[in-house]
């Protein structure tokens, strides 16, 4: 038997736990579509973006993101 195999505790985890990425923009259509192409292309399961839109001025925005944080 190996030392795994015969001790009865977990193992410490070993993988960091998920970095969570809230982007938040003011366009509609040409920001989000910019941010989900980079969210594909690195495809990094470690990592979750979300992408938010409202069409606000960027003051309002600042405020929208500060509520969904």
């Amino acid at each position: 038997m190996t030392a795994r195999e015969n001790s009865r505790r977990r193992r410490a985890p070993f993988r960091e736990p998920r970095i969570r990425v809230l982007i938040v923009c003011g366009g509609a259509v040409t920001e989000p579509g910019y941010f989900e192409g980079l969210k594909r292309a690195a495809r990094n399961p470690a990592v979750r973006i979300c992408v938010k839109k409202k069409a606000l001025d960027p003051a309002s925005l600042v405020e929208y993101a500060a509520a969904l944080r």
